[in-house]
Order: structure tokens, then C-alpha cells, then sequence
């Protein structure tokens, strides 16, 4: 996965990692509207060719239901705008309340990129954004929250056959031992949300169908964040440095030795 800046260090051979994210959630930029989008590209256009509009992200809410709404009134329609590489392996996300930058795993580019490889990379990124709405006369974003997430697969009847096998992958689940109903269940999913120093980390299992090559899965996303103390460069930037130490916190944490020794742990 990633070697962190400051007391947490995790060397995988085989990370079952296949995206990384990182980036800022803010209150809506006064004045923004959908036109912006389409002028913003033109800033990352060459270093981003490729255009692509997925649902928007919702809020991050702790306990659901939650509401997702859009008035007449309001000043732009809720749009996500990807902004990704010929490769397709580097993108941009933009939504009126965040900034993201994402490494994806991709076949012809298998090779993971660890935090130290895509920091600069953001940093570029968010540079750019703060010039265009310098350009454009709106106002710096203020920053609510800082985030660095994994997304990883880990492929039935490669790293487990039945969910009874969950325990040895995880070390928040222990299944049902001796359970007469429950000691083969066909569908496992769960979040675990805990504080770690002065942010949290957010741990989610479900199963999922690999839309690549068809095969089962499971998706473990682990997610730090982090308030941020302000909305200078300085003070974000050490935010996304805690969000990833919290992050490879909460994974090794979460998973198993058997887990980790089969993903070739460096000790």
C-alpha cells in the first residue's frame, strides 16, 4: 500500500488495493455554476483528455436515512465532473463541495502508486483549481474536511471460497461458531466507524459482482478523515498527511496476519 510520513509503515507486495483517493470536502463555492465545469477543463484539459459525468457523491451521513435534494431555486443541479488521464489511471473529481484526485488500477498500468507518488500529483491539481476561481473572482473553498481512502478486492475463490471464511480475512468478524442457522452465511456486509486520534477512520465489507471480469468480490474501503485546523495549503496538506496515517492505521487494525501474510507483508 503506502509508506507514511510519520509512524505507520505498510510495504505489500500484492495490495489488494485497486483505487486510491484523497482531497478536500468544502462548503459550496459562492457564485459557482455548471458553466464552470466545461471552463475548468479547458485548465486540465491536456493533462486530462477525457471527460466523464458520474453520480453525484452523497454526504457522508452516520446513520441513514438521508435525503439527497435539489431545488428550483438552487443555483446549479448537483454534478459530479471526472476529469482522467489517457491512461486512465490519474483523474480529477469535482462536485460544488469537494476536490479529489484518484489513482486507478487499470491492466496495462497494474502497478500500485503509493501516497508519496500522487501527493504531488493533488497538489498540482488543487493548484490549478485555486487559480481558476482566482480567474474567475470566487473565493477560496473553506475546507470542512479532509480525506484519503483505499479501495481494495479482495476475489472469491482466490482469497476466500464462502463468507463462513470471513474471520480468517477480517478481525472484526467472527462469524458463528457452533451456530446451527448462522455458521454459513450467504451475504456478509458491515461498517465499522472509530476514532483515531484526532480524526476517524471508516471501515465498510459488501460483497459485489467485479464489472471487468465478472468475478465475486469483496470490496474493503477504508477511509480516514480528518477537520482540517485551516483552509491554508500548509494546514490541508498535513490534514491529508493524517488521514493517511489514520487510513493504513484502521487497515492493518482491520485485517488479519493471514490476510497480511498472504498480500506479502514487509515486516
Amino acid at each position: 500500500m503506502a509508506t507514511s510520513e510519520r509512524n505507520v509503515r505498510l510495504d505489500l507486495e500484492r495490495p489488494p488495493v485497486v483505487e486510491t483517493s484523497l482531497g478536500f470536502y468544502f462548503s459550496r463555492v459562492a457564485g459557482w455554476n455548471i458553466l464552470h465545469f466545461g471552463a475548468l477543463w479547458e485548465k486540465f484539459r491536456a493533462k486530462y483528455p477525457i471527460t466523464e459525468f458520474p453520480p453525484p457523491i452523497l454526504p457522508n451521513i452516520a446513520s441513514p436515512p438521508f435525503k439527497f435534494e435539489w431545488n428550483p431555486s438552487d443555483s446549479i443541479v448537483p454534478i459530479r465532473a471526472c476529469f482522467t488521464n489517457a491512461q486512465k489511471t490519474q483523474l480529477v473529481q469535482l462536485q460544488q463541495e469537494l476536490f479529489l484526485h484518484n489513482w486507478r488500477k487499470t491492466d496495462a498500468t497494474s502497478d500500485y502508486q503509493h501516497y508519496d507518488t500522487i501527493l504531488p500529483l493533488f497538489k498540482q491539481d488543487w493548484a490549478t483549481f485555486l487559480e481558476f476561481l482566482a480567474e474567475r473572482g470566487l473565493h477560496r473553498p473553506k475546507v470542512a474536511r479532509c480525506e484519503m481512502s483505499y479501495f481494495n478486492h479482495i476475489v472469491r475463490g482466490e482469497e476466500w471460497q464462502e463468507f463462513a471464511d470471513l474471520p480468517r480475512l477480517f478481525r472484526a468478524w467472527r462469524g458463528f461458531e457452533g451456530d446451527e442457522v448462522f455458521k454459513n452465511p450467504e451475504l456478509v456486509a458491515f461498517n465499522v466507524v472509530q476514532k483515531v486520534g484526532k480524526g476517524q477512520v471508516m471501515v465498510a465489507v459488501s460483497p459485489a459482482v467485479r464489472t471487468i471480469d465478472g468475478k465475486e468480490i469483496l470490496q474493503l474501503n477504508v477511509t480516514g478523515t480528518v477537520v482540517p485546523t485551516d483552509s491554508e495549503d500548509d494546514g490541508l496538506f498535513a490534514g491529508l498527511g493524517e488521514c493517511h496515517e489514520i487510513a493504513l492505521k484502521g487497515f492493518q487494525s482491520f485485517v488479519s496476519e493471514e490476510s497480511m501474510t498472504r498480500w506479502r507483508a514487509k515486516r
